[in-house]
């Protein structure tokens, strides 16, 4: 089942993907990271999108009486996807930079930073 999960889960994405991709026409898209911006994303509200993932799921986590560890992680991928999406939307609009491509980009950016997936955003170790 978990494959399952997977697979559709990359399915989609990969789909949205190539959407993206083909929308674009010859010249394809092209879409830098400004580092500013992705600081403002990640403390937003002075508390983080870390700290508001944790809330957000320890708030559904009582409401809905969850036990089962494996839901309680599907939660947390979850609701850090919507707090990522939401941060991003509001730093975008506010910066007035919001369009399609770059809420998808930071919010994918974001997410993977926020669960810790990979560490993209690091200080250089000193030699």
């Amino acid at each position: 089942m978990k494959r399952l999960k997977v697979f559709v889960f990359l399915s989609v994405m990969l789909c949205a993907l190539f959407s993206l991709g083909f929308a674009q026409g010859e010249e394809g898209f092209h879409f830098d990271i400004d580092q500013a911006i992705l600081a403002s994303i990640m403390t937003v509200g002075g508390l983080g999108v870390i700290a508001i993932t944790q809330l957000v799921k320890n708030a559904l986590v009582k409401l809905f009486n969850v036990v089962k560890d494996k839901v309680k992680d599907v939660l947390g991928y979850v609701s850090s996807l919507v707090v990522s999406a939401g941060a991003t939307a509001f730093i975008l609009l506010q910066a007035k930079k919001f369009a399609w491509l770059p809420l998808l980009g930071y919010t994918v950016y974001v997410w993977l930073e926020s669960n810790q997936i990979f560490k993209v955003v690091k200080k250089p170790s000193v030699a």
